[in-house]
């Protein structure tokens, strides 16, 4: 069965059952939750066994609606985990811990700010006075409700990293404790303290060079290793959100590289019980958390089943939406799932992946107080579709391709869409002959780029004119002026360019640029040793991908090196087992 015909008969299946018993929320957006309207989220609860095999602190009548708030708090999905904590604060006014999940819901983490001040400050308040009135609650559910007292503010102050109340929330959340380490607590408090520097976890190293971890997060890492391998019952049953943060602070370019492989074993129950794909992933229904493991497996050289453990999380999102629930991250869920098919030469199952990228629904999504949110996201006018097309040197099909009339797409990223659009045409352009015309999609889109009342650039901050102008520049020299010379130039501007791009997943730009400056390296009279070390960086970065394999054995053979060329081709044609489009350059935008 192809990749997205599984996906496609989910789809089907789901909406044959929503016609057949139309969704409560499709009829209703504000029907209640309902206990199993997920399937299986196997998270477990926060709070010690009772002899009846119910849970102190979360009444028995709420605790299906607790535990699948739970399981999205865990998986970042705000919207749902209000929704079912809403529910039984409904059913159960008294319940503290329900408030708790509510006012958890409304909390930033390292994706979200505080979206509504007002709301957060009165759900905060409600769990606290629940907790004033019942004395008997434990220390533990004491703990984490009073530490989002930090949250309660002004509604006029802003919210961003580092804030006030957010370094006040770590503090609470990771101050020692009597009773010793608890997975929930430790999880809650590496992310209260990732939360203090999103998406930037290591100091400043050199670009393209490995840096340290924050020494403030070194605590963190600790904490989330323990939680991820012992977990609430054994390394079978790993704390789920500890796994999904430690993907995160672990999987980042400048992070050493074995940091990568500490994060594994959690990322392979993530994904499927284990690491030959066969077993029941940790949480199944949980999209989110499903999807996490792709990450790693970017990094760590898995790429096709980094492909399928995105179809897992698209399936997901999708029956979400076939019952009008709120996915999390969908468009960013199909760009992990182009990522990896394009380093494993999975052509069609890329595209795709990317053509879906480009529906309105991958866009941005509704937030837990109904605003919206890019995750990330793609949506109306992604370039995924032609950038793919792109990368495998499809030239006639980029052209084809029609450009996006109108809007540009979510405003975060609506710089990158026209400028990825334009670039990938002057790079077809190049490649078929048509100078002047390239010349000017090459123009249109460093404009593009540069265009501030586009809004956003997708994460570039402002690398993106100096990377375009780079790649542009190279495939002039190579295709119009044969100056392989000044390709190479131009190309080692372009990775200084994308080495100094901020660090987000998956990466920012289609394809990583040392695949093209090898190559031109490779030209007669150039530096094949350099060619060789540009590779094997690559190497480094995402491991035996085919692409820089390649490249790796054309530079071998060029120095003379028949037996290191040998094992390098050898090694190719493993990594490019799954392909479906050949292997014949490693840039093909200088050679198809």
């Amino acid at each position: 069965m192809g990749l997205f015909h599984s996906i496609a008969l989910a789809i089907v299946e789901a909406t044959a059952l929503i016609t057949a018993s139309p969704s409560p929320w499709c009829l209703d957006p504000s029907a209640p939750a309902q206990p199993g309207m997920y399937g299986d989220l196997g998270v477990d609860l926060i709070g010690p066994r009772g002899t009846a095999g119910q849970y102190h602190d979360v009444p028995a009548s709420v605790a299906p609606l607790w535990q699948q708030g739970l399981a999205h708090l865990w998986g970042f999905n705000h919207v749902e985990a209000y929704r079912n904590f809403d529910a039984a604060t409904t059913l159960e006014e008294a319940c503290a811990l329900c408030w708790w999940g509510r006012a958890a819901a409304l909390a930033p983490n390292i994706n979200y700010v505080i979206e509504n001040q007002t709301v957060l400050n009165l759900a905060v308040s409600a769990a606290i006075a629940r907790l004033d009135a019942q004395p008997d609650l434990s220390a533990k559910t004491q703990l984490i409700i009073r530490s989002l007292g930090a949250f309660v503010q002004d509604p006029s102050t802003p919210d961003g990293a580092n804030s006030t109340a957010r370094r006040a929330f770590a503090q609470a959340l990771c101050a020692p404790q009597p009773s010793g380490a608890d997975a929930d607590v430790d999880s809650m408090c590496a992310g209260a303290t990732m939360a203090l520097t999103p998406w930037d976890y290591y100091a400043e190293p050199a670009p393209g060079a490995v840096g340290a971890l924050r020494a403030e997060l070194v605590p963190a890492k600790a904490k989330l290793l323990d939680a991820a391998s012992k977990g609430r019952g054994g390394p079978d049953a790993p704390h789920a959100l500890a796994s999904h943060l430690l993907i995160h602070l672990l999987e980042p370019t400048d992070a050493p590289p074995e940091f990568k492989w500490e994060a594994l074993p959690a990322t392979q129950r993530l994904f499927a019980g284990g690491g030959d794909g066969n077993g029941t992933a940790l949480m199944p229904a949980q999209g989110h958390l499903t999807h996490m493991p792709a990450h790693l497996f970017l990094r760590v050289g898995r790429y096709k089943t980094g492909v399928q453990t995105s179809q897992r999380s698209v399936q997901n999102n999708r029956r979400y939406s076939a019952a009008c629930l709120a996915p999390y991250a969908y468009g960013h869920n199909l760009k992990m799932l182009v990522a990896n098919a394009r380093m494993a030469g999975m052509a069609a199952a890329a595209l795709e992946a990317a053509r879906a990228a480009g529906a309105p629904e991958a866009g941005a999504e509704r937030t837990p107080y109904n605003g919206t949110h890019c995750v990330d996201c793609a949506g109306a006018a992604s370039p995924e579709a032609v950038l793919t097309l792109a990368r495998f040197g499809r030239w006639a099909a980029v052209l084809a391709e029609e450009l996006p009339r109108g809007s540009w797409g979510d405003a975060s990223f609506a710089r990158y869409n026209q400028a990825g659009w334009h670039h990938a045409r002057a790079l077809a352009l190049y490649a078929t002959g048509a100078v002047d015309a390239a010349d000017a999609a090459a123009a249109a889109a460093l404009a593009a780029a540069s265009n501030a009342s586009l809004g956003g650039d997708g994460g570039f901050r402002g690398y993106l004119p100096a990377l375009l102008r780079a790649e542009a520049a190279a495939a002039r020299a190579w295709r119009v002026d044969a100056n392989a010379t000044a390709a190479a130039a131009a190309l080692r501007q372009a990775v200084a360019a994308a080495d100094d791009v901020p660090y987000l997943e998956p990466p920012r730009w289609f394809y990583p640029p040392r695949h093209c400056l090898g190559f031109a390296l490779l030209a007669p009279g150039s530096n094949a040793s350099e060619a060789l070390e540009t590779f094997q960086v690559d190497l480094r970065a995402f491991p035996e991908n085919g692409w820089s394999l390649l490249g790796a054995a054309n530079a071998s053979a060029a120095l003379g090196d028949a037996a290191a060329a040998a094992e390098y081709t050898e090694r190719a044609s493993v990594a490019w087992q799954f392909a479906d489009a050949p292997l014949s350059s490693p840039c093909p935008q200088l050679s198809a």
